[in-house]
Parts: structure tokens; sequence; C-alpha cells
């Protein structure tokens, strides 16, 4: 009778050993699965669909335009530096909305801010940062994770825009296009909207294209800069982390021919005689497909006229 006791005894342990056994590898499981799920959230390539519009919005910096009211919102930012991976606060949180049309493609943004007058606003010159927040997008139109162009809005209304890719990880800022934006302080924080014409990108002739995007926000007071798609510094490189703008359809690259005039003149006086020269002359630029692009120049004067640095 007491053999029969301990045996059952042990019995007991065991089965109690092999119980907790598995329910601590069940809590293991658990917490694997909860961290993989939310470190495979961060890393998932968000998606924005947008919306043609026969109306396109007027850029006054007012998100009152019937174009955006049907519009998808791109939302829920993240932290991209100092720090990875923290969500933006609500009282700082940024919404964007995208359009376009046969002409240009469109950005609403709504900035929140619950001290707008603790802004700062430095002014500055075109392409230069200054000490100011500021919002930027970055399109890749045919999404290869290598080539961005930048464009970027100050809230003062400052402008600045660049080619980056992925290769050199840095940003010409030499390279301009003409584009329109305008910026309003509210309060509750600032709006931006912006219209960037086809004349400024490069992009396929197919009838529905996807594109990759990126949107980012910088906080000058607290070195805080969040982007709309999570961007981990650990890996690879900012291109490499695009969302995508969805169900762009029936757009068309346009013509792309840009001409440069120059002109010069001189006087010259000596001994007595005077003579005068003058010049003038035109550079043009021709886009014979998506791949190459024509440069000329008439009547060069070399001795005027530089010569951008060019790079293969």
């Amino acid at each position: 009778m007491i053999c029969f006791q301990q045996k059952n005894s042990y019995v007991e342990y065991f089965s109690r050993l092999y119980f907790e056994d598995i329910f601590m590898r069940k809590v293991l499981l658990l917490l694997t699965v909860l961290f993989s799920s939310i470190s495979f959230a961060q890393e998932i390539q968000k998606q924005i669909r947008s919306t043609r519009v026969s109306k396109p919005p007027i850029i006054d910096g007012v998100l009152d335009d019937d174009a955006w009211k049907n519009s998808d919102v791109a939302k829920d930012f993240v932290m991209f530096q100092p720090t990875s991976g923290i969500p933006e606060k609500e009282n700082q949180k940024t919404e964007v909305k995208v359009v376009y049309n046969d002409e240009a493609i469109y950005f609403g943004a709504y900035l929140y801010d619950d001290r707008p007058d603790e802004i700062p606003r430095q002014l500055a010159n075109r392409d230069s940062f200054s000490t100011a927040d500021w919002f930027g997008i970055m399109i890749n139109p045919n999404n290869d994770s290598q080539n961005d162009t930048e464009f970027i809005i100050q809230v003062t209304g400052n402008q600045m825009d660049a080619k980056s890719s992925a290769s050199d990880r840095g940003a010409d800022f030499s390279w301009s296009a003409v584009w329109d934006s305008e910026v309003t302080i509210v309060e509750n924080g600032w709006i931006v909207e912006v219209k960037i014409p086809y004349s400024a990108l490069r992009f396929s002739n197919e009838k529905i294209q996807n594109w990759g995007i990126n949107f980012h926000r910088r906080f000058q007071l607290t070195r805080e800069q969040y982007t709309w798609n999570f961007i981990d510094r650990t890996k690879g490189v900012k291109q490499q982390y695009a969302g995508l703008l969805t169900e762009i359809k029936n757009v068309k690259p346009p013509t792309r021919l840009s001409f440069s005039p120059y002109a010069s003149a001189a006087l010259d006086n000596f001994d007595g005689a005077t003579t005068f020269d003058k010049s003038i002359g035109l550079d043009v630029k021709y886009g014979l497909s998506e791949s190459f692009t024509l440069d000329a120049t008439l009547i060069p004067d070399f001795g005027q006229t530089a010569f951008d640095d060019l790079v293969l």
C-alpha cells in the first residue's frame, strides 16, 4: 500500500512537469508570434490608392476642394530617426491624400501640431534647409527601389527638390523642376498642397501604373523624423522602403523638351578704339525616349557657357 502511494506521487509529479512544460511552450510560442507580427507589420509595404479627378484642386493651402473628399488617406507614420519604429503622436499625426489628372499629380497633407506657434520658421533660399519643419514627398515612378525624385516643402513655403539614388546614398539638390506648392498654418498644425506636373517626372507609358512613394515629416525642435512607410535604418537604404501608390491609369508621359537661351555682350575700349561684341545662343534638351535625352547647343559661346558635370 505504501509503495502504491509512492508510485502515484511520482506519476503526479512527472505529470505536473509535463503539463507545465506544455504551458511554457505555448507561452513562448505566443510571444514569438506576437513579436514576429509586430516586426512584420513594420516591414509591410503600405499602399494608397490614387484617385483621378476631373476638376483638380486649387493650390492654395486649403483642403476644401471636392477633389479631396473621396480620396484615400496615408496615415499612421512611424519614427525614422533618431529612434526607429515609434508610432507618431496623436497630437502630431500626419495625413496625406493623392489625386491626379491628365496634367499632374496632386498632394494634400494635413500636418497636425497642437502648438503651431512654436514651429520653427526660419527663412531660406530655394534648395536650402533651414531651422524649420518640413514635409517631403519621395516618388519613384518606376518602383525600382533605386531612384527617387524628392519634393520637400518647409513650413515657410520654401521649396526643395532633388534626385537621389540607392547607389550613392545621397541627394542631388542641384536638380530643379517647376512645380507648385502652398502652405497654410492653422490652429492645430499646418497644411501643404502640392502640384507636380508630369514633366517633372520620368515614367513609363503603361495604361495602369503603380509608383513607389514615401512621405517624410521633420520636426526641427525635437530632431524627430517620421515616414509613412517604415524605414529600418539598420538594413539597406531608404529607397528600398517605399510604399505603393496604386491605380494610376491612362496618363501619358509628356514631351520632354526644354530650351535654355543665353546672351552675352562685351565692350572693349583701348587706345581710342572701341569694339563691341555680342553673342546669343540656345541650349536644347529633348527626350528621345524614356532612356535617352538629346543635349544640343546652338551657336555656342564656349567662353561664356558652363557645362554641367555629366555622370553615367
